[in-house]
């Protein structure tokens, strides 16, 4: 005899077979039950539970019963703040992305061939940052990485040395906490990186000129409703 159901009180199928099946009677390979009665979904069924509430649909309440859904799990992000520059100053581009579980931030050197070596520990603590972007900000030839301090909203740059490891930071600009969506690229063929991001505040999406190094103009209006 298996265990009671919790819950099922009685299953009753169509007046033409008559037949009432109660919980402790239930056979012990419970997902055959949930398969034979899926096969009489054109028979009327009930499902009542211990108050004696009888279900619209018996056959998929059973089949809930006996087999539930299985809860939705949420994926697992190892990794996040990926971005991409050239760091060894050959030209070809490699891999930056933060191990969520440590705080770590990882490089993979890219091979020039779609491959990339494997991952390089660049520095801990990393979990306070975001908006992390990548580009040539100096015109050096490659890349340095760039970004926000959540805490303070202080955008910061981190010089490129050219073998993949980075100088201290510099402090670009205060009241980055209104922007995401941030984005580098030579917009304006100085070759220098410039700067793009969404004003969360407003939905406008901004410009930020590279005027140098860590120096930037004040924003441009490229649109609004972004």
């Amino acid at each position: 005899m298996v265990a009671p159901v919790a819950g099922v009180r009685e299953f009753v199928l169509g007046p033409e077979h008559g037949r009432l099946v109660r919980h402790h009677d239930l056979p012990q390979h419970l997902d055959d039950v949930r398969r034979r009665v899926g096969r009489r979904s054109g028979q009327r069924a009930v499902l009542r539970d211990d108050r004696g509430v009888a279900a619209a649909n018996g056959n998929t309440a059973l089949a809930e019963v006996l087999a539930p859904r299985p809860a939705p799990t949420s994926p697992s992000h190892t990794f996040s703040q990926t971005t991409a520059g050239a760091f060894h100053g050959k030209g070809i581009g490699d891999l930056v992305a933060r191990d969520d579980s440590d705080g770590h931030l990882y490089e993979w050197a890219g091979l020039g061939d779609g491959s990339f070596t494997a991952r390089a520990d660049l520095t801990a603590g990393w979990g306070p940052f975001s908006q992390t972007v990548a580009g040539d900000f100096r015109g050096s030839g490659h890349a340095d990485l760039m970004a926000r301090e959540d805490a303070t909203g202080n955008l910061y740059m981190w010089p490129g040395n050219g073998d993949g490891t980075f100088a201290g930071r510099v402090l670009v600009t205060d009241g980055w906490g209104p922007f995401s969506q941030t984005v580098a690229g030579t917009f304006r063929d100085t070759g220098r990186a410039d700067l793009i991001a969404r004003n969360d505040t407003y939905g406008v999406l901004d410009e930020w000129m590279n005027t140098g190094g860590a120096s930037f103009s004040h924003a441009f209006r490229l649109t609004d409703g972004w």
